[in-house]
């Protein structure tokens, strides 16, 4: 006969001798087990009884799921506790020796395509001070950047064709850092600068008292913008001002200098076969001599972006 719990009506095990495994509540004496059968019963299977019925019955443990995760738990911790004790050593030693071992630089230059020394003499500084990639348009086919403006002219500007008041009354107000890019508006190059002037208003004075026919001139967010295409003006304006995209946010550029070592003489990027026509190009305009063997000198690498710098 089945022995019932009268608090929760659950139908009592053979291990439920004093207590009720479901609700937890004391039998009452008439349905509780004085001396309860501690060996455990088991069912053999019916190919061996000829019975259907194969099972165990546990008859001291309350639960037998809880049973078995409590003893996985205590083997989980006694394995981890040895293995802790076993290799306690050999992780004191590793955290010990952290502290000798040598860092990599930060600036290391492993994996950066070398430079090219072209002995040209010019200083060599870190490129995109000034954060000036944000002030060229998104749509450019050839950069260039450096930071040495005086030493380019004294090299280049002798025997070209650039207006000499440019030379004379608006160079020495620029800083030396600048860059020169070239963009395509309608099957033509515009050939672009952006300078750093130490006075933007002196330089804006002295620029409108200069006959210049060729040239555009306008000052956007303190930079001098030089322009053979007036209206490059205003992109660099709506570039800086993140209206359009700019040079900085084109996956083109950002790949390729990652490419390059982050300081140098000179910078140049060409971003397309318009790049390399751009250059070929400017050889065909009154320039220095030097200026046209230096152009040849960077075609001849086939290179599609290369820092020049002095070895």
């Amino acid at each position: 006969m089945s022995r019932i719990c009268p608090t929760c009506n659950t139908i009592l095990g053979s291990y439920d001798n004093y207590f009720c495994s479901n609700c937890g509540s004391t039998l009452p004496q008439e349905i509780a087990v004085s001396s309860p059968n501690l060996r455990a019963r088991v069912y053999a299977p019916s190919y061996l009884t000829g019975k259907n019925k194969f099972s165990f019955d546990f008859i001291h443990f309350p639960s037998f799921k809880k049973s078995i995760a409590f003893v996985f738990v205590v083997c989980a911790f006694l394995a981890v506790s040895f293995g802790f004790i076993k290799f306690y050593p050999a992780l004191m030693k590793i955290v010990s020796s952290k502290d000798h071992l040598k860092k990599p630089s930060l600036d290391s230059d492993l994996g950066k395509q070398k430079a090219l020394d072209l002995d040209i003499q010019l200083k060599s500084s870190t490129f995109g001070s000034d954060k000036i990639a944000e002030y060229i348009p998104e749509n450019v086919v050839l950069y260039l950047e450096t930071d040495d403006l005086k030493k380019l002219i004294e090299i280049y500007a002798g025997g070209s064709g650039l207006n000499k008041e440019l030379i004379n009354n608006v160079a020495p107000l620029l800083g030396d850092h600048f860059a020169f890019f070239v963009t395509k508006d309608k099957g033509e190059f515009d050939w672009n600068f952006i300078f750093a002037p130490r006075d933007a208003q002196e330089s804006n004075k002295r620029l409108k008292d200069i006959n210049e026919r060729y040239w555009n001139f306008g000052i956007v967010e303190g930079k001098l913008v030089m322009t053979s295409n007036k209206k490059v003006i205003e992109d660099v304006r709506l570039a800086k001002n993140k209206i359009s995209l700019n040079m900085s946010l084109n996956s083109s550029y950002v790949k390729e200098k990652q490419k390059l070592l982050p300081k140098g003489q000179v910078l140049i990027i060409l971003f397309s076969n318009d790049g390399v026509n751009a250059l070929e190009k400017i050889k065909g305009f009154k320039v220095n001599a030097g200026l046209i063997n230096t152009i040849d000198r960077i075609l001849k690498t086939g290179l599609k972006s290369l820092v020049i710098d002095a070895k």
